[in-house]
């Protein structure tokens, strides 16, 4: 039996859909075209402000591990595991008292230095896995300031791995600074680090030194 009155329907204009007006009332074509197949596996439909048509980029069909979140890879949406971004992982500031002898290795501790990898030394303990991306560094000599032979900066990791942040530090002015943005050493979660310089023979030798060092992923 026939519910609504029947009508004889107008054709619509490629790419419209016929959509529902209301019962009792005639069905009419959308204002916006839709494609006619659906191109690409992994596309959505997006306005253009006039039309739908289906993405450039495409987007998982899985929504992947806990906790992922949608990220570009440059050209299209995928799964992947949130960015913790650029934190802040630690800062230290020796005192100012140092006097660098030839031929001595020194790690940098808070509110001092020490000769040897010892229990005097405190290590920071990595809590997660992270990329030591940026050390900003300045070395401060109070006394007298150091002849122009080079001095190598590092980091070292659990007591055996040291990887040279610069190997041309040279003390030869009040301060001098050092930084990085892109270091990219891989710190894995239990490791312990510590950064420290190696002193050549210096024709003179600086004293009342000290330094700050910054670093973050």
């Amino acid at each position: 039996m026939a519910t609504n009155n029947s009508k004889n329907q107008t054709t619509g204009a490629s790419g419209k859909v016929m959509q529902g007006q209301g019962v009792g009332t005639a069905s009419s074509f959308s204002t916006a075209t839709y494609p006619s197949t659906a191109t690409g596996t992994g596309k959505i439909l997006r306005a253009d402000g006039t039309n739908w048509s289906a993405t450039t980029a495409t987007y998982p069909n899985t929504a992947g591990s806990s906790t992922n979140v949608l990220t570009s890879d440059g050209t299209n949406w995928v799964s992947s595991a949130a960015s913790g971004g650029s934190v802040v992982k630690g800062f230290l500031a020796t005192n100012g008292t140092n006097t660098l002898a030839d031929l001595t290795s020194y790690y940098f501790a808070q509110n001092g230095i020490a000769t040897g990898i010892t229990n005097s030394v405190v290590w920071y303990n990595a809590t997660t896995s992270f990329t030591l991306n940026k050390i900003y560094a300045s070395f401060i000599t109070a006394g007298t300031l150091a002849s122009a032979q080079n001095i190598t900066f590092f980091v070292n990791v659990n007591g055996s791995s040291s990887t040279n942040i610069t190997t041309t530090l040279q003390l030869t002015s009040a301060t001098v600074n050092v930084s990085t943005s892109s270091f990219g050493l891989s710190i894995n979660a239990g490791d312990y680090y510590i950064f420290g310089i190696s002193v050549p023979i210096l024709t003179t030798n600086p004293t009342n030194v000290g330094v700050a060092i910054g670093w973050s992923s």
